[in-house]
């Protein structure tokens, strides 16, 4: 097993990049509000220290397999690929193990004060954190981890790719942080609304999260349902309904969010033509894409020139 202990750097650091291993973090400072992405390819088990400072963990776990844990292990919660959590550490020293996989995490870490400035006490779920907040013991936000759907992912993926700077990216992650807390309260009511399982095994979340994977990196000729299911090894059936239950949208739902999501990042650089871009993310005319992308965001690609 590989050790490493992450300072957490200087108050006001907009954008930190460190080495551990074979393991990449960025790393985000602003206000009282610390933010690390953490991702790489590892080939045995990595143990990562984070200091003992914050009171509130806000956790998701993106890809591969890790344990959240305080120092002497007695408290602990393991986390499967898309999966996300929010603890109340008690100020304790943190221990990230991540196991030998491709691993990618994102991490907010903040004071309670300031969690519970953003969020309300008066949400049933905030209200039983914050009792027990109170007793001051360690304690997680979900009695069960909850999955990470399109929405989340891709504010996930906004506040690392934010291309703002200075004061502007301060407000833009800020913003970031309250949407998470948001759509974490959101997820939980949608994930008790749902009734029927049909994810029934570790393997098939991992079969349909590779769905998601090889879907995205087909995206400019993306696969039939068909085809998709047998790449990933389950059959139609269970993609569909096991998609929608893990990322709260239809395949092609979540593709065409995604080709759009992606589209809006691209059009303000002007390297690309409007056209190539529609074309590599797999639009059949412009036309096509330009109604979607109004249909999205209410103006036409053009204007984001």
């Amino acid at each position: 097993m590989k050790h490493f202990e992450l300072n957490i750097g200087a108050r006001d650091t907009l954008k930190a990049k460190r080495r551990l291993g074979n393991i990449d973090s960025i790393e985000w400072v602003f206000r009282d509000i610390s933010i690390l992405y953490v991702e790489g390819q590892i080939n045995e088990t990595h143990e990562l220290d984070l200091p003992g400072t914050a009171e509130i963990v806000m956790w998701f776990n993106l890809q591969g397999k890790s344990t959240f844990s305080n120092k002497d292990k007695s408290f602990s919660l393991d986390f499967a690929t898309n999966e996300h959590n929010t603890f109340y550490s008690s100020g304790t020293k943190l221990c990230l193990t991540f196991e030998a996989s491709t691993i990618q995490t994102f991490i907010i870490l903040l004071p309670a004060k300031s969690f519970f400035d953003i969020g309300s006490v008066e949400h049933p779920v905030l209200k039983m954190f914050y009792q027990n907040f109170n007793s001051k013991e360690m304690t997680a936000l979900f009695a069960q981890n909850q999955h990470i759907d399109f929405l989340l992912q891709t504010c996930i993926s906004a506040a690392v790719s934010c291309k703002y700077e200075n004061s502007l990216k301060r407000i833009f992650l800020f913003s970031k942080v309250a949407e998470m807390i948001v759509l974490q309260l959101e997820s939980y009511k949608n994930d008790k609304e749902e009734t029927k399982r049909y994810i029934k095994t570790e393997y098939d979340k991992e079969r349909i999260v590779y769905a998601k994977d090889y879907l995205l990196k087909n995206i400019e000729s993306p696969p039939s349902l068909k085809q998709l299911a047998r790449a990933s090894g389950i059959n139609e059936f269970k993609l569909k309904k096991g998609f929608k239950e893990l990322f709260g949208q239809t395949v092609y739902e979540y593709l065409s969010e995604v080709r759009l999501e992606i589209a809006r990042n691209e059009l303000p650089d002007r390297s690309k033509t409007i056209s190539q871009i529609a074309f590599e993310l797999g639009y059949s005319s412009l036309q096509h894409f330009s109604n979607s992308f109004k249909r999205k965001f209410g103006v036409a690609p053009g204007q984001l020139r």
